[in-house]
């Protein structure tokens, strides 16, 4: 798998990954759990709680992630989907450039980016 890791277990065994790359723009929260269900080798699109891990390291990740010709996405207030959901039309986002979090229709248009552990 390739990807920047940004978690790592306290014996240095297992951790998460972030994928090098995203979707190009923005899209619904189903549009997001479809391309979710379509991904594979242990690919999947992150919790909240995962998501705000990354934001504790991001500083460190988006230059790597640039190195790579990637760009994360946390020169803006653009946010990302999670997977947790509240309420049948409201699911969890997530800044990465402020760490900022809270509940959005899910009609509303947002990024993705996939995650895997190791």
């Amino acid at each position: 798998k390739k990807g920047i890791v940004f978690e790592v277990s306290a014996d240095g065994q297992h951790g998460k990954i972030i994928s090098l790359s995203e979707p190009k723009g923005v899209m619904t929260w189903a549009k997001a759990m479809e391309c979710g269900k379509q991904l594979k080798d242990g690919w999947y699109l992150p919790s909240r709680a995962e998501l705000l891990t990354l934001f504790d390291v991001v500083e460190a990740v988006a230059p790597v992630a640039k190195q790579q010709g990637d760009k994360l996405v946390v020169d803006s207030n653009d946010f990302y989907w999670t997977t947790d959901e509240f309420g049948a039309d409201f699911a969890w986002i997530v800044s990465l450039k402020y760490g900022s979090n809270g509940g959005s229709y899910k009609g509303n248009g947002f990024h993705i980016r996939a995650i895997s552990k190791f």
